[in-house]
């Protein structure tokens, strides 16, 4: 046994918070009259082990490396043998888990069906003879508690200082690809796995609402948006640069998007359910002379441990509590904004907040909401 005086402090946080989820657990499980908990996706390992990384790499694979099997009385990882080293040893070293293990060759198939044959066993994953619960599960993850919320504040400063550090350096004459690669090389420097790049060069943007790098070359701005994770949480950002004189008509439309964002991170703090928040959004757009843009892309995130952890459709009746994470992106025309917000009790947090970046200052209800503005730099 490890004294207790060896363990890590960080250890000994995440521990804690482990043996509290599991506590939650052993509560869900009692009341979905169910004997034990069976989790294959990443996210739901992620939330359960604080933090550790059950993915292959950064791909967006849903399902995890290993599994997780949880009874109100013990919780083991079921791993093969290519894998149980690395992710016993790295991501829940201290954190209780006990390990059973199959052979690379043989897969985790029989070693699920052993461990589960008998028992009454609820999964996030469809699994012959389990059942499933994942919409259930995510009711027990949404809103984040002290040591997630401390992390996602350092997550969006250092999703933020990536994407606008990518636009400081970013040249005429690059092309997308070259402005995304620099982007994912500054987010995994900092251990940010690069979940979703966005870039558009120029007009770009007008066409492609969500615009995957391609070939073209930046001549006179580029949109520069990622979705990054980090101890299985997502956030968001999006930047704009110009280079040269700006036409004033992007400038207008860029400052309605950020009226619109600003409108959508106030409201967020006032305990209200998604659909009345886009009541609120639609007359700003309304407002602003664009009545219709909101319909033609998605307005934002349902962050936290993924990027869908709520409906954040524009009926939704998802209630914004104090913890919950979220990622608004209004957009209007080729112009588009979009930060992380961590809902807090009757307040917000803009967690991805500018850092050496213009700012914007937009009033809502007689409130100050500071954006990020468009950065402008000379052409070269």
């Amino acid at each position: 046994m490890v004294a207790d005086t060896a363990v890590p402090e960080i250890a000994r946080q995440r521990r804690a918070d482990v043996d509290e989820k599991h506590r939650q657990v052993a509560e869900f499980l009692d009341a979905q009259e169910l004997d034990a908990l069976l989790l294959r996706r990443q996210d739901s390992i992620a939330w359960f082990t604080s933090g550790g990384d059950a993915s292959k790499g950064v791909s967006g694979e849903e399902m995890g490396a290993v599994a997780l099997f949880i009874t109100p009385e013990l919780r083991s990882v079921l791993a093969t043998n290519d894998e149980s080293a690395r992710f016993f040893e790295e991501e829940i070293a201290y954190l209780g888990f006990q390990l059973k293990e199959r052979r690379w060759y043989e897969g985790l198939d029989g070693l699920i069906q052993d461990i589960c044959r008998g028992r009454r066993v609820g999964t996030d994953w469809p699994t012959n003879g389990c059942r499933l619960i994942y919409s259930d599960l995510l009711q027990l993850r949404r809103r984040l508690n002290t040591l997630e919320q401390r992390r996602y504040a350092a997550l969006g400063a250092d999703l933020a200082h990536a994407v606008e550090a990518t636009c400081r350096n970013t040249e005429v004459g690059d092309t997308e690809f070259e402005v995304a690669g620099q982007l994912a090389h500054r987010m995994l420097r900092r251990g940010i796995a690069p979940v979703r790049v966005y870039v558009a060069a120029d007009d770009r943007s007008a066409e492609f609402r969500l615009a995957v790098p391609r070939g073209n070359r930046v001549t006179e701005r580029a949109q520069v948006a990622a979705v990054g994770r980090r101890f299985g949480l997502y956030a968001f950002a999006c930047r704009t640069v110009c280079f040269g004189a700006v036409d004033e008509g992007f400038v207008q439309r860029y400052q309605a998007a950020a009226m619109v964002e600003a409108t959508f991170v106030y409201q967020s703090s006032l305990n209200k359910p998604v659909d009345q928040i886009y009541q609120v959004a639609k007359r700003i757009y309304e407002k602003m002379g664009f009545p219709n843009e909101w319909v033609l892309a998605r307005q934002g995130y349902a962050l936290g441990y993924g990027v869908e952890e709520y409906n954040l459709s524009p009926d939704s009746p998802v209630l914004l509590m104090p913890g919950m994470a979220v990622g608004w992106s209004p957009s209007v025309g080729d112009a588009r904004t979009g930060d992380t917000v961590l809902v807090g009790p009757k307040s917000y947090s803009l967690i991805t907040k500018p850092e050496h970046w213009p700012t914007l200052a937009v009033t809502v209800a007689g409130n100050l909401v500071e954006l990020p503005d468009l950065l402008r730099r000379a052409a070269t």
